[in-house]
């Protein structure tokens, strides 16, 4: 009966989850967010591989525990799924970011419309150039950055942001006024973060090849993506989150990803979310999940963290003790 207790208070305070606003924005998200692009040995992505009704029903479900944060990108093929599962929620009562790989103007512009058709909304809450690599790259990607901040000028968006998978991608996120929100991967073991520049980052960078890769099969990409690789070094994660720091200071919006290490972390959820609860330059933080058990794990580690109240947390200055329970308006019509 203590156990049955405990679940049903963790369970209330869940669907009552503190909110954040990430960075200057105004942009109000849950500080944990629901990813849709988990890694699959087919090169394809794991929730997309659910059918739309399936994943939705998942993101129903992580709404109702207090997820109000989804997190896609046009090729992670999840789109038609939150178009699912907004016909059974509120449009406004859901954040939804999106990723788009493009460089110029025009791509910028079909990508955006092409997102807002797929998920079936009229507007995305934040659009991001994806898995940018390093400052070239961003520079490349002027023309997009551009006319994504002039759709947001249009209503289409709310916020301009970049997905870095590279220490210079930081670097120059950071320096990039128009850049508002950046994803920064992050977790407390090091692994699958942003380390020292390699072959397969300068490669990636490339317009030409970035693009030409998404034609790809599934099973092609899987082999072309970098296999399992040691930690970053100490004095790396270090340099990252003095990076990241000094973005939040710039009142940028600041999104953990990786939090789980692509799964290898995923056995002990209270260390991997106590940690990225923990670091005051996040504002909140994605995990892919794929079961409501692994749903209610992870609810319940961001739980019992605050219960610990640890001195110093990020959630200081972040709660939101108004916000009602998500739960409560799902559309059951």
């Amino acid at each position: 009966m203590v156990f049955l207790g405990l679940d049903i208070y963790i369970y209330r305070t869940c669907s009552g989850m503190h909110r954040v606003t990430l960075g200057t924005t105004g942009i109000s998200v849950s500080r944990l967010g629901m990813g849709t692009g988990t890694g699959h040995p087919s090169g394809r992505c794991r929730q997309a591989l659910l059918s739309e009704q399936e994943l939705a029903d998942l993101l129903l479900y992580a709404f109702e525990r207090g997820i109000t944060f989804w997190d896609s990108a046009a090729h992670y093929g999840t789109h038609g799924h939150m178009r699912c599962a907004l016909r059974q929620i509120q449009r406004n009562r859901v954040t939804i970011a999106t990723k788009l790989i493009v460089s110029t103007a025009a791509e910028a512009e079909k990508g955006v419309s092409a997102a807002l058709r797929e998920i079936g909304t009229d507007y995305i809450d934040m659009c991001l150039l994806h898995a940018v690599h390093s400052r070239a790259e961003l520079g490349r990607c002027r023309g997009a950055l551009e006319k994504l901040c002039r759709l947001r000028d249009k209503g289409r968006i709310r916020a301009v942001g970049v997905s870095c998978h590279g220490v210079a991608a930081l670097e120059a996120a950071r320096d990039c006024p128009e850049v508002e929100v950046v994803w920064c991967r992050i977790n407390h073991a090091g692994l699958h973060m942003d380390g020292p520049a390699r072959l397969y980052h300068g490669l990636a960078a490339l317009p030409l090849l970035k693009k030409t890769a998404k034609m790809l099969p599934a099973w092609c990409i899987a082999r072309l993506r970098p296999g399992e690789k040691p930690p970053i070094a100490a004095r790396e994660h270090q340099r990252i989150t003095a990076l990241l720091r000094q973005m939040h200071q710039k009142g940028k919006g600041m999104v953990g990803i990786k939090i789980m290490a692509q799964g290898r972390l995923a056995a002990d959820p209270r260390a991997a979310i106590g940690y990225a609860a923990g670091c005051p330059f996040l504002d909140c933080f994605i995990i892919g999940m794929l079961s409501r058990q692994e749903i209610d794990s992870n609810c319940r580690a961001l739980e019992l963290y605050d219960m610990k109240g640890v001195p110093g947390s990020s959630q200081a200055g972040k709660q939101n003790p108004g916000t009602r329970s998500a739960g409560a308006v799902i559309n059951k019509k």
